[in-house]
């Protein structure tokens, strides 16, 4: 066999697959394909893998690539899947949004290198990893052929790092401030874009992404930057989805952290939220990392005092 890969599988908690991938090649290959691997129920993908030696330079090059392609499994017409894939070795991030339940076209995720020191050399494993993460979510409640959509977008979302096209009407669909925003000779309006003061790119595609699929990130200090931006432009369904998920989420780590985030904020049901699906254990083990932690401060305060002394 020219090259031969194996799959290592590792669940992360959720619809998120963890794959590391170890190839091993002995020659050309024109295409080898993975079997198949089934992400919570959801969604089937499958990799292929291939191999090629480039003798442009005066070393040659053993150059592998790998494609992957997906297949919904639920045959309603009426869900949706989206589809996120990000691989640091092949500097790959991608979002899919998969409809069909038939297989899509395979995509070229990257090519790795490698010299090839001899006609006959047996060349070493090559580890890959990838990251993917799949939703569902419902056609009819949601916007998702318009969220890859730059054709027809008429306004756009601001910050300091970047900006994102959207559509007004799902702004408005979602948002009472942003419904009057658009309908009124504001600033914003006559401009054609709304500056966000102190929000990240980051957290603006995860509030087109809610808008448009509404999905919500799994990291709580993603939840909680989303969550100030709901309540800043009254996307009442956004707060409760964020509240709801931060409170089922956090650690005994976070916890205290959450209640002052609430505190200073002054978002009276986060910890309403929080004493309704917070376990005893998680609170007792918060308490004693809190205490802990005050001990530490308080031991670095006195050696500091006495090194003044």
């Amino acid at each position: 066999m020219a090259c031969s890969g194996i799959l290592k599988h590792v669940k992360t908690g959720g619809p998120t697959l963890k794959l590391i991938i170890a190839l091993s090649y002995t020659g050309e290959c024109k295409g080898e394909t993975s079997r198949e691997l089934l992400i919570d129920g959801l969604v089937k993908v499958r990799f292929m893998f291939s191999s090629n030696i480039s003798k442009d330079n005066d070393t040659p090059e053993l150059i592998i690539s790998t494609k992957y392609s997906f297949s919904k499994c639920d045959a309603d017409n009426k869900s949706c899947i989206k589809i996120s894939l990000i691989s640091e070795k092949l500097k790959y991030s991608q979002i899919v949004i998969h409809t069909p339940k038939k297989w899509s076209e395979w995509e070229l995720i990257g090519t790795t290198k490698s010299a090839k020191e001899s006609e006959s050399q047996l060349y070493q494993t090559c580890i890959i990893d990838i990251l993917i993460t799949v939703y569902q979510f419902n056609m009819e409640l949601t916007f998702p052929k318009l969220y890859l959509d730059t054709d027809f977008t008429d306004f756009a979302l601001s910050t300091t790092d970047g900006s994102l096209p959207v559509h007004k009407v799902c702004l408005a669909a979602h948002s009472d401030v942003f419904n009057r925003m658009l309908k009124g000779e504001w600033k914003e309006t006559v401009e054609g874009q709304v500056n966000m003061k102190g929000v990240t790119l980051d957290t603006l595609k995860q509030l087109k992404e809610y808008i448009y699929l509404s999905t919500v990130p799994d990291v709580v200090d993603e939840l909680c930057s989303l969550l100030l931006i709901a309540r800043r432009y009254l996307i009442e369904d956004l707060e409760k989805h964020c509240i709801k998920k931060i409170a089922e989420t956090v650690s005994p780590e976070g916890l205290f952290s959450i209640i002052e985030f609430a505190c200073e904020h002054h978002i009276p049901e986060l910890p309403f939220a929080l004493l309704q699906v917070t376990t005893d254990s998680v609170v007792n083990k918060a308490y004693v990392l809190q205490k802990r932690t005050e001990e530490e401060d308080g031991d670095d305060d006195d050696e500091e005092e006495e090194e003044r002394e």
